[in-house]
């Protein structure tokens, strides 16, 4: 009989783990090959969804129902489960691999110990935004719910040059208006009675 020990196991994690390694180690040389021939690397960076995301994307897509068949309440059992397992899902990645930073983030979504007593471990939940992170290009909210695109798009990034001062907020300031000046009231018509007089 074959003893398999904790170590012989693979793990999903451990396999996305190695793939994000071996992704960051290709881009390293990338970069290092470009400092050498004198070229400007930054302007090719390309986004790489991990095997994580595109797990999840794929989950997102299946889960909800597409943008010809009308969103899903937010209050759904499916919206409620998809939001719940998505960030049980980020808690646990982050409670394993996070930094103390991210790790302390995730106390302002913890519940207060009264609620704690009651079996909640969250105060909130931020589902919109997961979804709209995770799922970028497949997920599209309404007010009257979210739903999935059925013509789903992969992120892309930003063009070579692009002017990163168009995405900043702009602030607009402009001179108050002065009010406007008070109109003279209006003279009767001829033949109308007269208003009666205030009373001293």
């Amino acid at each position: 009989q074959l003893e398999v020990t904790e170590a012989d196991i693979k793990r999903p994690e451990d396999e996305e783990r190695k793939h994000e390694e071996r992704v960051e180690e290709r881009r390293q040389a990338r970069v290092e090959r470009d400092q050498r021939l004198g070229k400007d690397s930054s302007a090719e960076e390309r986004l790489v969804t991990s095997s994580w995301a595109k797990r999840w994307k794929q989950e997102i897509f299946e889960r909800l129902p597409k943008e010809y068949e009308g969103p899903v309440p937010w209050t759904s059992p499916k919206a409620v489960e998809l939001c719940t397992t998505l960030w049980g899902d980020i808690v646990e990645h982050v409670g394993r691999t996070g930094s103390a930073e991210a790790q302390e983030a995730l106390g302002l979504f913890g519940a207060d110990p009264e609620m704690q007593q009651k079996g909640k471990e969250w105060a909130y939940i931020p589902g919109a935004e997961i979804l709209l992170i995770v799922g970028e290009g497949v997920v599209g909210i309404t007010s009257e719910g979210v739903f999935a695109n059925s013509n789903r798009q992969e992120p892309a990034p930003p063009p070579p040059n692009f002017d990163l001062a168009s995405m900043r907020t702009l602030q607009i300031t402009s001179t108050p208006r002065p009010p406007p000046a008070p109109q003279p009231p209006l003279a009767p018509a001829a033949g109308a009675p007269e208003p009666p007089k205030a009373l001293q």
